[in-house]
This record gives C-alpha cells, structure tokens and sequence, in this order.
C-alpha cells in the first residue's frame, strides 16, 4: 500500500510528486499479467511464420503498363493498356481509370510513369501501395482498320462496269495514302463515276457503321482504253428483247469505250449505240 496513491475510479492515480519513469516491477511501477482465461486464448492461437507472431502485411497491388496498346474507345483507360493484379473491388476501380482522350487514328500517345501517377492520385488512390511499372517508350495507338488505294480502286471499277457499262483496269492518279477508319461494318459507296476524255471521274464515300468518315474525289486514267475513231469498221450487234443481230458497220464519229457513238450500216442505215468493248458497238431495240 502507497500513501502517496489513492483510487479513482478503476484507476490509481498518484496525488504527490510528479509521475516516475520505471522498468515494470521497479519500484511502484505496476506489471501486466494475463488472467487464465486470456492465456489459454493466447496459446491457442497459431502462430505465423515460424514460432513467433508476425505482423500481418497487406500485398501491394501491381499493375504492369505495356510496352504497345491498341485501343478503340474514345478514352483511354487503365484496364485496356495494363495489367492489373489487386483485389477484385481495387481491380475494378483501377481497370475503370481514365488516363486522357485516345490519339486520332494514324497517330501514337506516350505513356509515362508521372502521369499516370497523377491520374491515380487524382482517383484518390494512395500510389504508395501500388508498385507501378512504365517502361521506356510505352505508348498507345488507336486500333483502327485500313483501307489501301487498291481496296477503292475495285470499288471503283466494279461502279463503272455497273453505271457506265464497260470493265476495264484503272489507274489512280491522286495521291492517296492508305485510310484508317474506325472499327466496325466498311462499306465503300461510289456515290458518282463519270467519264470524261479517257478520264474515269469518281466521288467515294467511306462509311463505317452507316456514318460518314472520309469523302474522296478521285480521277483515275484508262490504260489500254478500248476507242474507235471515225471511217473505222466496227461490229454492229443490235439486241431487241431475245433476239440478237449482229453486222458491220462503220463508225460516224469517234468514241471511247463506253461512250455513245453513232455508226453506219451496209444499207446506209444509222444506228446509235455504245461502244462496250474492242471495235464492238451494242445497240438495244
């Protein structure tokens, strides 16, 4: 018993002098001892990583920047350039993490260790339990589809067989670096074709997904072009419903391949028809 200490409460407090620093068991210094109870609670539970208890650690969560991204959507997000180890609740989060606007079509966008880590502080996300890796150089290309000048030069020659009725080679004469569109349904609509002193005029429009992405105006040359000059003889075939004719006549004037042109025949009759192939006018009843 200690004069010099009085109960308060469920305490003891000391009303003299000021307070003592002591070792346990010095002195008044008191000790802490487990009841029974607490013991056999205490053997019972098991013990990590060898005899003695250790603090528990929580795992870092890992996310892993790749060298070269593709994307399509319009921003970019972490999930689509990373790979992401955490758990499932944090994965999500960080996978759903917007890092900026996706580079246009054709074009790159370089990824660096401080920006991303000034997105995620900027999601209130503490980076000091995230082990974060960016390599050198990383960057991020919009995932498009191409479409090369060969792709519309057949969609070009396939409208001039159907509008202007002749199949031929054609050759581009613009300049036109290879398209990259968006992902999704290309359709390629000749919206006009015209011919004009051996010049194959065409306007292209490129859709994707029923939207309207480029409009082309293209000329292409006719190499080879099939052409009749006047005094020549050519053959006449005149087509009225199943019945077929065909004859020699001699042309009025001259034409390309498929243009109007008029021709006479052997009985001075003059017939107008359209010059679809080599020395051959078709003519339709």
């Amino acid at each position: 018993r200690c004069p010099a200490v009085r109960p308060y409460s469920q305490n003891f407090v000391r009303t003299t002098a000021k307070p003592t620093l002591a070792n346990p068991g010095e002195g008044i210094a008191g000790v802490v001892r487990l009841t029974s109870g607490e013991a056999q609670v205490a053997a019972k539970t098991p013990a990590i990583s060898g005899t003695a208890a250790q603090p528990f650690v929580a795992l870092k969560a890992e996310i892993r920047v790749n060298l070269k991204s593709e994307v399509e959507e319009e921003y970019i997000k972490l999930g689509s350039i990373a790979e992401i180890e955490a758990s499932p609740q944090l994965t999500q989060k960080l996978k759903s993490i917007e890092l900026g606007r996706s580079p246009i079509f054709g074009s790159t966008r370089g990824l660096t260790l401080m920006n991303i880590k000034a997105t995620l502080l900027a999601a209130k996300i503490d980076i000091r339990e995230i082990d974060l890796v960016v390599p050198s150089g990383a960057m991020v290309e919009r995932k498009c589809q191409k479409v090369d000048s060969e792709t519309i030069t057949l969609a070009v020659q396939d409208a001039v067989k159907k509008k202007l009725g002749f199949e031929t080679q054609l050759e581009l004469k613009n300049r036109l670096q290879t398209l990259c569109v968006p992902m999704g349904t290309l359709m390629l609509d000749v919206a006009q074709v015209q011919f004009n002193n051996g010049t194959i005029l065409a306007a292209v429009d490129v859709t994707v997904a029923s939207k309207l992405v480029s409009s082309l105006s293209l000329s292409y040359s006719v190499p080879g072009l099939a052409q009749v000059k006047r005094g020549e003889v050519v053959r006449l075939r005149m087509i009225s419903n199943s019945a077929k004719v065909e004859v020699s006549a001699k042309a009025k004037s001259e034409a390309y391949l498929g243009q109007k042109i008029t021709v006479e025949t052997g009985t001075g009759a003059l017939q107008t028809g359209t010059l679809i192939g080599p020395s051959l006018v078709e003519v339709r009843l």
